[in-house]
């Protein structure tokens, strides 16, 4: 049972009322966090053939991949410390404790790949979060609710690159006030986390 058994706190132990123990509010916050941005199959209607068929599917899709997945995870992320023992961990280290017990179980050298699979990741997020953007930017265009110059696409490409190129400045300048005022990058990562969610 991980740590946890090793330290006679196992499955056996462990107390349903745990379940529901804690703040209701932070947890229906990280539930909807977690699943933020599957809405994102309906912006994107135009790129294919058939929308009344193809988002539901896919937005069916992503959340039961999404459900499987960060079901697993969480299961043995839990499973490597100890039900018990598990809040103790990210208490005291909420950074590295996912990926510690990634390192005790798996080795240095698969602790490396998922350190570079986590990096790849989180690139892949922002490029993703800054398409969705995009595209919210250019049918809010194209529906006349902000300037009709984010609309236009690009002559070879067909992309929005002018929303684009308008997100790019606007995180830009979010970026520089962060840096110039010389705020605390872990403090404005939770609160721009938060905001995000």
């Amino acid at each position: 049972v991980g740590r946890g058994g090793a330290e006679g706190i196992g499955v056996d132990s462990f107390s349903g009322d745990a379940v529901f123990s804690g703040s209701i509010g932070i947890g229906f916050m990280f539930a909807l966090g977690l699943y933020g941005g599957f809405e994102a199959t309906v912006i994107f209607r135009d790129e294919v053939r058939d929308p009344s068929k193809t988002i539901p599917r896919a937005t069916y899709g992503v959340v039961g991949l999404l459900a499987l997945l960060y079901g697993a995870t969480a299961w043995m992320f839990v499973n490597s410390y100890g039900p018990q023992a598990v809040l103790t961990a990210v208490t005291e280290d909420p950074a590295s404790a996912a990926t510690a017990s990634v390192k005790e179980y798996i080795g240095t050298v698969g602790y490396d790949i998922a350190a570079l699979l986590l990096l790849t990741s989180a690139f892949a997020l922002m490029l993703a979060s800054h398409n969705i953007t995009t595209r919210y930017l250019f049918n809010l265009s194209a529906d006349g609710i902000l300037h009709r110059s984010l609309s236009r696409v690009h002559g070879t490409h067909f992309s929005p690159h002018r929303a684009s190129v308008a997100m790019t400045v606007a995180s830009l300048v979010g970026l520089l006030v962060i840096v110039v005022l010389r705020l605390d990058e872990g403090l404005m990562y939770g609160r721009l986390a938060g905001l995000y969610s």
